[in-house]
């Protein structure tokens, strides 16, 4: 028998993981004012196996992303009290959520709007009328993947 630890006659640690336990799921931010496309994004997520939370104000998203761990925002462009270019460009201006993934939404998409935001580096763009769960959940992906 020898002294020596060979790597190959170590298990996978991803094997290793007690049973009925999963990895920790990927943090969702919506802040969008219509509830009931909150409510639509919300169950498409859960199917998707991310947490998701919920503001349906630019306001009440700022303390909420100081207080927690967020792996993404969905942003809607237009919120009441602080709309969504403003809470975007205070995102980037916050070192703790200056890299904080966002992908925008929006009920009406321009030229104009895909320009601005695109100025403060967000990671995509969503049509509401053209949204799709695999679509959704494919972006997102994309958006937390590591770089």
């Amino acid at each position: 028998m020898s002294d020596t630890l060979n790597p190959d006659d170590l298990p996978d640690p991803e094997k290793l993981q007690p049973q009925g336990v999963r990895p920790l799921n990927k943090k969702v931010l919506v802040v969008d004012d219509d509830e009931s496309f909150c409510r639509l994004i919300v169950k498409l997520l859960h199917i998707a196996k991310y947490d998701v939370y919920q503001v349906h104000n630019g306001l009440d998203a700022v303390p909420f992303l100081s207080t927690r761990h967020i792996d993404l925002v969905l942003l809607d462009f237009d919120l009441p009290g602080m709309d969504g270019i403003k809470l975007l460009s205070t995102l980037r201006r916050n070192m703790a959520t200056k890299h904080l993934p966002i992908i925008m939404l929006t009920a009406h998409s321009t030229s104009d709007h895909v320009r601005e935001c695109a100025h403060f580096g967000i990671q995509g763009f969503i049509v509401k009328q053209r949204l799709n769960s695999e679509d959704l959940a494919s972006r997102i992906e994309q958006a937390i993947a590591p770089q």
